[in-house]
């Protein structure tokens, strides 16, 4: 992993990729600019809207001395204006000053660190402080850095300077850089050239310094710089303040009679609810609702409604107080120690071979009224644990399930009779009382899971209780198990659980629900057993509320759902859910889930179905940045750590998902996503048909960029027995989506997979040993297509189904000319309209339904054939450039043949021309 690290680092060195984009404002014109030296900069920084006129704005005053004010404002502007919350970071910064949002901005992200503190530690600014050129050059070189540039790199030597001494310690390597980029440029001074450190910088001179920074861009050495957790054993929270003068606290010991001080707290998250519900009435400022470290009661489903959220000038935020843990659960949470041997009568349940490693607990009255599924129970050793289920190992450590044929009552499944084994394994169950069938994905996509009510001898078939299955996934009703036949793909296969005499193997559980007795193989560590439901509800209109700090644990269905806009999730734990999702976003608009961590979960993470108008292309401000993704899914359910939904412009950087049965990140009929810098490593373990990334039905969604992100050990069980794995998975007629920069390690089949869409640019990538046990293509694969409805002789054949009907579909959507929008989608896709769909023309359905993609440039490593062997990319497409090394032909890599895959420093590869990204 190191190694394939220090590759994704080298692309710091050759790929060029921060873009500064401006807005365009009114030609500059001033009285006091007309010959100066820095004119034509001038005009660069106020035409790009960086930088206004003085006083009237008649003049620019190029000569007046910068502040630290100003200075933090151009960059805020530079880089988009980001909304944020206030704070008072400053103690000499106010709330509607011009620079008060840049500077806090700026100390977020370690642009400005403050010119001093008080007793109490807290900084201040000084804003209006004339800013000197080492100040200057050291805040500029923390800005690049926070654009991704590596600051170690081209730094001059500057010993020959002869006010060299005049640099103070902490700017001399920023002097260097920025002097060493071209950026500061020395003073001339009786003759010498200076760097004149101490003396003040001036708006002419930052206004050069900006315009050489965008026009240098191409020329710097950027740092994919991966936030925490590199690897999710060091994962870390963020350093967390204290949070002083909250207008509202809340401890464990507290009492919801109390006034909510800090003194006298309240106790429950609900008392705190209504609190902020009184201070609303009189705030002019963010509501801070602060929780002392502890374990609180449970959340059964504390709703948040129109009169709880808050607004742009009153945000509403609950947070923890400082150090410690705040946990709500709705599981019950055991200790190892809790444990006790089983009795002599007790060991008859289970495995004459197992009764010296399990123990029990009681749960007597906490178990709820029914058991579900999703009452599941985690292990912090081990994750997930299974109910005790009647599957075993191969010797290649390989699940054997049970092959099945269905028989079908009423399109819902009836009987099940076994082909994996003699009918006399199950006469030989001592019970089928509380006997449970599931099946493995993805064969009919079995996503129940039923009891099993009886056994005919004669017939060989086990009967299902139709009246009582549970639904696993949502959006899906019926009682379908089974089902159809794919070619290629594996049988259908079930497991038995949930009886006792199953248990024996270490992460497996039962619960004897009569006598509400917990039994567990060889118990470890602290266990949570998932009880209740939904932990908390945001209604539509309880906006503008962050929770930061806080750890959600346990619970048997979706623990957040959100309906409402401008939420954040900062810095909190989502763990141990047995439902549906860690939280689901149901048509919202500026959700921020950032530097949190989310795990042990078996079907999805986070789940945002946006708001966003898609018509006008309008960006709905999502964002997912710096999570942690791990220990997720079942074998039998189509999870994902991050499913995105109708979604214009949502970012997806910086996040981690590792160690996951199914895929990363799925997104659907989304515009404009950009999903770059993120980690995908040892996923789809346990499943196949899908990848890493999983897009489906974008034909006419576009704008899909996917870039800079490292693919690794893409593979485990389904790719060992020759299942679809991918790195990317681009199925179902997604079309129009850009993959550069990306590196493909330890893949599944192929690299990227490409289904029925067209009009995809897969460029400047690396692709190593994408392949298992030689199966698949390596680099691309791609399937023919609606041109498969074409036959040999040219003759049209009946054009029905799918995936003729989505793709026709799909297109009717496009904007018709006179529509509002046409103009805006044609100027973004004017492809699209040219394409033919008129069935009556033999000529244009071809021209419809071939697919012609692009695969450019891109660099393989360590297997024979890199492009599909069905050549429909060749025929239909552009494929060139690619560059396919050996051992003995490889100008890449350091040593491969040690498994060294960092890039040599001689490496020339990859360097992107301006003037194609984006071309797609």
């Amino acid at each position: 992993m190191k190694r394939i690290l220090s590759l994704i680092l080298v692309l710091a060195t050759v790929l060029s990729t921060v873009i500064m984009s401006h807005p365009a404002s009114a030609e500059p014109s001033f009285n006091d600019t007309d010959g100066h030296w820095a004119t034509e900069a001038i005009e660069y920084v106020v035409d790009a809207g960086l930088m206004n006129g003085v006083g009237d704005g008649s003049s620019f005053a190029p000569n007046m001395n910068l502040t630290r004010g100003m200075v933090v404002t151009v960059l805020y502007r530079a880089n988009g204006s980001p909304k944020i919350t206030f704070k008072g970071i400053f103690l000499d910064v106010s709330k509607g000053m011009y620079y008060a949002n840049a500077a806090e901005w700026a100390y977020n992200n370690g642009i400005v660190t403050g010119t001093g503190r008080d007793d109490w530690g807290d900084p201040y600014f000084s804003p209006d402080r004339d800013i000197t050129r080492q100040e200057l050059a050291t805040m500029f070189a923390r800005y690049a850095a926070f654009k991704y540039v590596d600051t170690s790199k081209k730094n001059a030597d500057i010993s020959g300077y002869p006010d060299v001494a005049s640099v103070a310690d902490w700017a001399t390597d920023t002097i260097k850089w920025t002097v060493g980029v071209g950026l500061i440029t020395g003073k001339s001074n009786g003759g010498k050239t200076t760097l004149s450190p101490l003396d003040k910088a001036s708006r002419a001179e930052f206004a050069t310094i900006m315009q050489r920074y965008d026009s240098k861009l191409r020329e710097f050495d950027y740092v994919l710089n991966y936030s925490t957790p590199t690897l999710i054993s060091e994962y870390t929270e963020q350093p967390y303040p204290l949070v002083e003068n909250a207008d509202v606290y809340v401890a464990v010991d507290g009492n919801d009679k109390n006034p909510g001080t800090l003194d006298k707290p309240l106790a429950t998250f609900a008392a705190a609810k209504a609190k902020v519900r009184e201070l609303k009435k009189t705030a002019k400022d963010e509501i801070v609702v602060a929780f002392k470290a502890g374990k609180y009661g449970k959340l059964d489903n504390l709703t948040f409604t129109e009169e709880d959220g808050g607004s742009e000038s009153v945000p509403v935020t609950y947070c923890k107080y400082g150090d410690g843990d705040v946990i709500f659960s709705n599981g019950i949470i055991i200790e190892e120690s809790s444990f006790t041997a089983i009795t002599d009568a007790e060991k008859e349940l289970f495995p004459a071979e197992s009764t010296s490693m399990i123990k029990k607990m009681s749960l007597e009255g906490m178990l709820p009224g029914e058991l579900k599924v999703s009452n599941y129970l985690f292990s912090e050793v081990d994750g997930l644990i299974w109910l005790a289920r009647d599957l075993n190992k191969n010797n290649q450590g390989q699940d054997i399930y049970y092959s099945n044929m269905v028989t079908e009552s009423s399109d819902r499944m009836n009987s099940i009779k076994l082909l994996g084994k003699l009918p006399s394994h199950v006469e030989s169950f001592k019970t089928l009382d509380g006997l449970m069938i599931k099946g493995m994905l993805c064969t009919g996509y079995t996503f129940n899971r039923f009891d099993i009510k009886g056994y005919n001898k004669e017939t060989q078939e086990l009967i299902a209780d139709i009246d009582k299955y549970e639904n696993i996934m949502p959006d899906m009703s019926e009682g379908k198990f089974s089902g159809f036949a794919v070619a290629g793909r594996m049988d259908t296969r079930i497991f038995f659980y949930n009886l006792a005499e199953f248990m024996d193997a270490q992460g497996e559980y039962w619960v004897d629900r009569e006598n509400e007795m917990l039994y567990v193989f060889n118990p470890r560590g602290r266990y949570t057993f998932c009880t209740d439901g939904t932990m908390m509800t945001l209604e539509e209109g309880a906006d503008h509320i962050s929770f930061i700090g806080l750890e959600f644990n346990g619970c048997a269905d979706t623990m957040v759902i959100c309906y409402s806009n401008y939420l954040t999730f900062d810095r909190c734990t989502f763990a141990n859910i047995g439902g549906h999702y860690g939280i689901r976003a149901d048509g919202v608009n500026h959700f921020n889930l950032i530097n949190s961590d989310m795990h042990n979960f078996v079907d999805g993470g986070l789940y945002l179905i946006s708001d966003a108008d898609r018509d006008f292309i309008v960006p709905a401000g999502n964002v997912i940045r710096n999570n942690a993704f791990y220990d997720f899914g079942l074998s039998e359910y189509w999870s994902n750590g991050v499913r995105v939904k109708n979604d214009v412009g949502c970012l997806i950087e910086h996040n981690e998902f590792r160690n996951g049965a199914h895929g990363g990140l799925r997104y659907d009929d989304c515009i404009d996503t950009l999903i770059q810098y993120n980690v995908f490593d040892s996923l789809m373990r346990t499943t196949q048909d899908y990848g890493a990334i999983y897009s489906i039905w974008c034909t006419i969604y576009r704008g899909n960029v996917v870039r800079f992100n490292l693919f690794t050990n893409i593979t485990g069980t389904a790719a060992q027995i020759g299942a679809a794995a991918f790195g990317f998975y681009v199925d179902n007629n997604t079309s129009g989506v850009e993959i550069y920069g990306n590196i493909f390690h330890n893949g599944g089949i192929w690299g990227v997979m490409l289904h029925d869409g067209r009009d995809n640019s897969i460029h400047d990538n690396v692709f190593i040993n994408t392949i298992h046990d030689n199966i698949g293509s390596g680099l691309v694969g791609c399937s023919e297509g609606m041109s498969k409805y074409v036959d040999e002789n040219g003759q049209l054949t009946e054009l029905s189904g799918w995936p003729y009907t989505p793709w026709m579909s799909d297109m009717e959507l496009l904007p018709k000319e006179g529509d509002a929008n046409y103009d805006l989608w044609y100027e973004r896709w004017s492809l699209m309209f040219n394409y033919h769909y008129d069935v009556s023309r033999l000529d244009e359905v071809e021209c419809a339904f071939r697919n012609v993609n692009y695969i450019e440039n891109n660099y393989t490593f360590g297997f024979e054939t890199s492009i599909d062997d069905n050549s429909i990319l060749e025929q239909y497409g552009v494929v060139e450039g690619n560059v396919q090394l050996t051992l003995d032909d490889n100008p890449l890599f350091v040593n491969p043949s040690i498994g060294d895959y960092s890039i040599r420093e001689d490496a020339d590869f990859l360097k992107i021309p301006y003037e194609q990204i984006g071309r797609y």
